[in-house]
C-alpha cells in the first residue's frame, strides 16, 4: 500500500505527537519551577542576609521583599507629574471594528511596545538588594499610570474605504505602565554578594521576576495552568492513538482483501 495513502493520518499523528510532547514539557517544567519555588526560603532584607549569603559561599537561591528605589535617576512619566519609577512599558493598540455575521465587532491590535528601565534596589531596614540588569527580568508586575484613547481622525475617502472593506479604525489606545518607586515587591532569583553588595541575579532553577504578589499567590498562579496542560496532553495523545488506529485498520482491511 503506497505511503501517500496514509499521508493524512500520518500528518495527524505527527501533529498529535508534537502537541503531546509540548504539553508534557510545559507541565513538567512548570511543576519543577513550582517545586523549587516552594522549597526556596524567603529572606528578610537586613544585615543578617549578608551573613547568610557569605556563609553559603557568596550566593543563595531565594525570595526577598523590599521597597523599590532607583540606584540613580528614576524614570518619569510624561502624562502625570510627580510620578517616578524604575521600569516603564509603553504600548500602543489600534482599535478596529470589523463587520461579520451582520454586526460590527470590536477588536484591539497591538502596534508597538517600548520598554525602558534603570538599575534599582529593593530596600528594607537600611539594606538594599540591587537589580542591576532589569532588562533580564522574565516578569515584572507594573501599575497603569496612564491609559488614554485617541479617536481616529480619518479622511472621508478612508472612512468610505473602511466601510467597503468591512473594517475601520476607530482610534488608538496609549497605555503606560510603571514599576513605581516605593512599591513593596517580591524579588525572586539568585541573591549574590559581590563588590557592589547584595544583587539579585537570574537563577537556573527559579523564575527571575519582580512581583507585587506574595510568594503563596505566585505559586498558585504558576500552578493554575498545569491541570490544563495535563488535560490537553492527554487529549493530544488520544488523538495520536486515533490516527494510529485508523492506519492499522486500513492495513488490516487491505490484507484481508
Amino acid at each position: 500500500m503506497p505511503l501517500n495513502y496514509h499521508m493524512e493520518d500520518l500528518i495527524g499523528f505527527g501533529v498529535s505527537a508534537g502537541l503531546t510532547l509540548t504539553f508534557y514539557y510545559l507541565n513538567r517544567s512548570g511543576q519543577e519551577v513550582v517545586r523549587c519555588l516552594k522549597e526556596t526560603p524567603e529572606y528578610d532584607i537586613d544585615h543578617n542576609l549578608i551573613r547568610v549569603v557569605q556563609n553559603s559561599g557568596g550566593a543563595v537561591e531565594g525570595c526577598v521583599r523590599g521597597a523599590v528605589k532607583a540606584c540613580d535617576t528614576p524614570l518619569s512619566t510624561q502624562t502625570t507629574a510627580g510620578v517616578y519609577g524604575v521600569y516603564r512599558r509603553r504600548c500602543i493598540k489600534k482599535h478596529i471594528k470589523t463587520k461579520d455575521m451582520g454586526g460590527w465587532w470590536s477588536r484591539r491590535e497591538p502596534l508597538s511596545t517600548s520598554i525602558d528601565s534603570v538599575p534599582f534596589m529593593l530596600m528594607r531596614k537600611g539594606v538594599g538588594v540591587q537589580v542591576t540588569e532589569p532588562t533580564l527580568l522574565e516578569t515584572v508586575d507594573l501599575s497603569v499610570v496612564s491609559d488614554r484613547f485617541e479617536s481616529a481622525n480619518m479622511p472621508f475617502l478612508a472612512q468610505m474605504s473602511g466601510w467597503m472593506r468591512k473594517e475601520r479604525t476607530t482610534g488608538f489606545q496609549h497605555v503606560e505602565e510603571m514599576l513605581l518607586e516605593g512599591m513593596s515587591v517580591l524579588g525572586v532569583g539568585r541573591v549574590v554578594l559581590g563588590g557592589e553588595g547584595l544583587c539579585l541575579h537570574p537563577s537556573n532553577t527559579l523564575p527571575y521576576i519582580i512581583t507585587t504578589r506574595t510568594k503563596e499567590c505566585l505559586i498558585e498562579d504558576l500552578q493554575a495552568p498545569l491541570p490544563y496542560y495535563q488535560l490537553l496532553g492527554v487529549l493530544a495523545a488520544l488523538g495520536g492513538a486515533y490516527f494510529i488506529f485508523r492506519i492499522c485498520k486500513q492495513l488490516r482491511r487491505k490484507r484481508n482483501k
